[in-house]
């Protein structure tokens, strides 16, 4: 488990919307999975003032961890909760488990930097990220979406996080973001299945990772009642669109498949064959994040000052 170059650009991005580190508790103890420079690079890309000794000392004083960088963004103190006590975390509990009492509302900040997706009882553990936020702070996810099969037991969809994150449970989703795993990450800000009435999905070909950033505003029970997605909600509420919504009159994805066949079919087979080929080779390099569904962001145009 451990931060690298696209995690820490992120956290500093939630720093910049005003997220409060005063009082951090990781899931798992996360390292510093990035070089020295690429840190920063960041770090000045933000505004912060620093010098190569500074961020030397974020490895060297922790052994490697992520303490030092947390406590350099804000954080009074930083605590981490894993199963073992092998890397030397804060707290020692089975996340498939609730947690005590006396975790409860304690952090100002709960990162997972990629450790649910390995905890097979799902709800339960983030049930307990959420319970560990104190009212006004914020829960900070970094998690696999997509080609990350047998990475843990799980790969998450946004609407997942669009469910969980919501009024009923306490919650207000400020920013989901979508990026694939590479260094120069194109990072893109996902719509909600349930106000754009459709499925938000994606086809790519390197693994992608969501990031989620969302706002306790409520003291309230979490999940006292489960989610439904949201398009089968639709479906069973005949009621759920207006009689004008015109979106009853888009072609369906498999009104438009049996279209398409339809005039392949027809073509004489001298051309048949090109247009298919056509088809294939312009939907290899097409855009995996539909634009209407994923907009772009550049996260360091938020950045704030720091001297």
């Amino acid at each position: 488990m451990g931060l690298d170059i696209n995690s820490i650009k992120l956290l500093l991005y939630a720093k910049s919307l005003g997220v409060d580190f005063s009082s951090v508790i990781t899931i798992g103890r996360q390292s510093l999975n990035l070089g020295q420079s690429d840190l920063i690079f960041q770090l000045n890309n933000f505004g912060y003032k620093i010098t190569e000794s500074e961020v030397s000392n974020f490895f060297n004083v922790s052994a490697g961890y992520a303490e030092h960088f947390l406590k350099y963004i804000g954080a009074k103190e930083v605590h981490s909760l894993d199963y073992s006590d092998y890397e030397g975390a804060t707290h020692i509990h089975d996340m498939n488990t609730s947690i005590s009492d006396n975790l409860k509302g304690k952090y100002s900040v709960v990162i997972d930097g990629g450790s649910l997706e390995h905890i097979f009882n799902f709800p339960v553990a983030i049930k307990n990220c959420m319970e560990m936020v104190h009212l006004g702070g914020h829960f900070i996810g970094v998690t696999p979406t997509n080609n990350f099969m047998g990475h843990g037991f799980y790969q998450f969809s946004p609407e997942l996080y669009f469910s969980i994150f919501s009024m009923d449970n306490g919650y207000k989703l400020k920013k989901m973001i979508v990026y694939e795993d590479k260094r120069s990450a194109r990072y893109y800000s996902v719509k909600n299945p349930t106000e754009i009435k459709k499925r938000v999905t994606l086809t790519n070909s390197v693994p992608a990772y969501l990031n989620v950033i969302a706002w306790k505003i409520k003291e309230c029970a979490v999940l006292e009642k489960y989610p439904q997605q949201s398009d089968y909600v639709q479906s069973w509420n005949v009621n759920y669109y207006d009689k004008n919504d015109n979106i009853g009159k888009l072609i369906s994805p498999s009104r438009h498949n049996k279209i398409l066949n339809w005039l392949i079919k027809s073509l004489p087979a001298s051309v048949k064959w090109r247009v298919v080929e056509n088809i294939v080779w312009f939907n290899r390099f097409k855009n995996p994040f539909h634009e209407t569904i994923y907009e772009p962001i550049n996260p360091s145009e938020s950045k704030s000052s720091h001297i």
